[in-house]
């Protein structure tokens, strides 16, 4: 079930993410087996909830399949999603700054260097926080893809 924070934000659990987003795209459980390659009935266990795939290469299948990362199929607790989307207002003034010195360099004015240079500081900032931000955030958030049984 949902769970709703105290901030608003919507918690889901896979096998809800697995159902909202196959019927978001309209999309029938029988489709959505035959197009990842998983039984029909194990995909029914998913969206109850009885099962949660055991394979990477599943989950990747599905995420593919819905058109999402993985880690939006994954991660329960959404707060790093919804972290990264108030990120916006970064990218917002990054934009600003790349149109202010787009104008800058349209009026030709020397004297208008430093400036330039300023805006250019502050852009690099707010991209490079917002990437060291988002780094943080998404690193390890899954395990190291299975590597082949170890040799006996």
């Amino acid at each position: 079930m949902c769970r709703i924070l105290q901030n608003r934000r919507i918690i889901m659990t896979f096998a809800e993410k697995c159902r909202h987003y196959r019927t978001a795209l309209n999309l029938t459980q029988a489709q959505v087996a035959t197009l990842t390659g998983i039984s029909k009935r194990t995909y029914l266990y998913y969206e109850q909830g009885e099962k949660f795939p055991r394979k990477r290469d599943t989950l990747q299948k599905l995420a593919d399949c819905f058109g999402i990362n993985i880690n939006q199929l994954i991660v329960e607790d959404d707060e790093i999603w919804y972290q990264l989307r108030q990120q916006r207002p970064a990218e917002e003034r990054t934009k600003e700054l790349l149109q202010e010195i787009r104008t800058l360099f349209a009026e030709q004015d020397v004297s208008a260097v430093p400036d330039i240079l300023a805006f250019a500081e502050e852009a690099a900032a707010l991209c490079q926080a917002y990437i060291t931000q988002t780094t943080a955030r998404t690193d390890n958030i899954l395990p190291p893809t299975p590597t082949k049984d170890p040799p006996a």
